[in-house]
């Protein structure tokens, strides 16, 4: 757990992360991955599922999920992006 690793009580490094981030510490977390995972698309020829399992994502699956929650768009649509260059 993050919090405790850096010895404070959980709900209370969540309080601090939304006044000052105004996310959740999880989602700041996940918006992180995600746009560290873009960057790696957009600048790598590594395949969407290594990308993944490079920050972190559990499954390709989740990775997908979780980029199209947070930017509107599947992580295929920035390996395209590459593509087109």
């Amino acid at each position: 757990n993050i919090a405790h690793s850096l010895g404070y009580d959980a709900c209370y490094l969540n309080r601090v992360m939304l006044t000052f981030t105004g996310l959740s510490l999880h989602q700041y977390v996940i918006k992180y991955r995600i746009d560290k995972a873009i960057a790696l698309l957009l600048s790598t020829d590594m395949r969407v599922e290594e990308v993944a399992l490079q920050t972190g994502f559990y499954s390709t699956a989740h990775f997908s999920n979780q980029c199209l929650k947070q930017t509107g768009h599947r992580p295929s649509f920035y390996k395209n992006k590459t593509e087109e260059i």
